[in-house]
């Protein structure tokens, strides 16, 4: 998965660990590396932008 992040080819970053409780989704830590490893625009666009485009089609 690392190349293909260093590519830019991932288009979402998502969890479906819907049990909080269970199955801790460790979204800030995630975030985090994005934004460290692959740069700010690119961590935004794969954690919120791209979802929200295609959501307000």
């Amino acid at each position: 998965m690392d190349r293909l992040l260093k590519e830019h080819l991932i288009d979402y970053i998502v969890t479906d660990a819907h049990n909080p409780c269970g199955r801790a989704p460790h979204a800030k830590k995630c975030a985090e590396l994005l934004h460290r490893k692959y740069g700010e625009e690119y961590a935004e666009c794969v954690l919120y932008k791209n979802a929200e485009k295609n959501l307000l089609k």
